[in-house]
């Protein structure tokens, strides 16, 4: 099969014009089965916690896209009419429920090398700093077919991070957003680290191939794993 391979030639990054955002008091109206089958990352021992939480509002947003539109994306865009925003909620209202996405180490190395590879340097883009594409540097860490990548520079909490990318200011196309909110892609490597320039960036790559979750290999901790747990409160 022909390898399909996405990125996103325009890439995110401007400064925080939206107002305090409570994504804690946001989560109190999702039901405890959304939060749970959104958490495909809670006990893989490869991210830190705020990758793992960057893949849990990506999967609410894929898991019910009406709620996370109606508890997230509109009090996190309250007074921002832009056509970035507004079409994010077009997408969103006529978006149907999909498949969370599930962590894959290969991918979530491939991210971490790009994304220290950028940070170090103070670059941007998805070339590597020694000249390598985007495509070549993937083929590295997984041998599949349908990959995708998205970069966010200047953010920080993995909320910022992750509204940031599916409001895709500037981007035509909307890259980002589609490999988000994309039912195509089944696994996805991230993550975040600090930026010469724009003080963090973070990178995600997404497949279209369904990766094995095994609770028996070295990529799975034991029951002392750090979790990014819904909070108390919710709904059930």
């Amino acid at each position: 099969m022909k390898k399909s391979i996405i990125f996103c030639i325009m890439i995110c990054f401007y400064t925080n014009i939206y107002a305090q955002f409570n994504i804690e008091n946001a989560l109190l109206s999702f039901d405890k089965k959304t939060l749970e089958a959104a958490n495909t990352a809670k006990s893989v021992s490869y991210l830190v916690d705020d990758e793992k939480k960057l893949i849990f509002y990506g999967n609410l947003a894929r898991l019910n896209p009406a709620l996370f539109l109606e508890k997230i994306v509109t009090p996190y865009t309250q007074n921002d009419e832009s056509e970035y925003v507004t079409s994010l909620k077009d997408d969103l209202k006529k978006m149907s429920p999909i498949h969370p996405h599930i962590p894959y180490k290969p991918l979530a190395e491939a991210a971490k090398f790009h994304a220290e590879d950028m940070g170090k340097a103070g670059n941007i883009g998805h070339t590597s700093t020694d000249g390598t594409s985007f495509g070549n540097r993937l083929k590295k860490y997984v041998k599949m077919s349908g990959m995708a990548e998205n970069c966010s520079y200047g953010k920080e909490k993995p909320i910022d991070i992750l509204m940031q990318l599916l409001i895709d200011e500037g981007v035509a196309n909307k890259g980002h957003r589609i490999s988000i909110l994309s039912p195509n892609y089944y696994s996805i490597g991230v993550s975040i680290k600090p930026h010469k320039t724009y003080r963090f960036n973070a990178v995600q790559d997404f497949s279209t191939t369904k990766p094995e979750q095994s609770t028996n290999t070295s990529d799975i901790k034991k029951s002392s794993s750090k979790k990014v747990n819904p909070p108390k409160n919710r709904k059930n």
